[in-house]
């Protein structure tokens, strides 16, 4: 969990179905290993969570190139999906976010659909974000169909694209600050994929309808030979 998150993560919630893989979110009771009842932590006070759900991550690395999914998302209240990056350093210890940053090359929660960048500070991110509401993409009628989410990434820039459309440009040295160097040049990220419910950005409990679904139609990274050279898969 994450992010006053309502869900357990759990591998089985992510499955392959007629060549697509599905992240599901389920109405289903999961036991808190962590439970403490003195805890005001919201990882720690909860007894159970009430839905079970799918965080996947890539078990490669990358530098530089251009990372893509094709992609539908369910946009029903509650739901909150995305696909996005950390710094690989955040497999070895998720303490080292903010500092490894992040990329949302797509994220939707509360009818907005989001690509963000982390500008990291100490504790934090400055996001740097464009946002678009579901209404002016189409709607549900838009939501029903699979869509390209991608990234480009070098550097000098993050450019972020919806079907083919660039909807966000972050310049790298802008992430530089108090002396630390920016998390995005020469760096290696992990690519995401999760299907989150409710939390900070999802909405209120009340309101997380299950099951909802994020499905995959394919990821892939692509890199030029200088790419390569500079920071290969591994």
């Amino acid at each position: 969990m994450r992010n006053g998150e309502l869900q357990w993560y759990q591998p089985q919630n992510a499955f392959c179905r007629d060549g697509v893989l599905v992240l599901e979110a389920r109405r289903e009771r999961k036991s808190n290993p962590d439970y403490d009842p003195r805890s005001t932590h919201w990882r720690r006070n909860r007894r159970v969570a009430e839905y079970t759900s799918a965080s996947i991550a890539s078990r490669y690395s990358f530098t530089y190139g251009r990372a893509e999914a094709l992609i539908r998302i369910d946009p029903r209240p509650g739901s909150w999906p995305a696909f996005w990056t950390v710094g690989a350093a955040f497999r070895r210890d998720p303490r080292a976010w903010p500092a490894t940053g992040e990329v949302d090359i797509m994220e939707y929660y509360r009818n907005t659909v989001l690509a963000n960048v982390c500008n990291p500070k100490p504790s934090w991110c400055g996001w740097s974000s464009t946002r678009q509401s579901l209404a002016d993409l189409g709607g549900q009628a838009w939501a029903d169909r699979f869509h390209l989410w991608a990234m480009e990434w070098n550097a000098r820039h993050i450019d972020l694209y919806l079907d083919g459309r660039r909807v966000h440009r972050f310049a790298v040295a802008d992430a530089v600050h108090n002396g630390h160097g920016t998390p995005y040049v020469n760096r290696r990220a992990l690519l995401l994929l999760s299907q989150a419910l409710g939390g900070v950005h999802g909405g209120h409990p009340t309101n997380a309808e299950v099951p909802a679904r994020l499905e995959v139609g394919y990821v892939r990274v692509y890199q030029s030979a200088g790419d390569v050279r500079r920071g290969a898969l591994n």
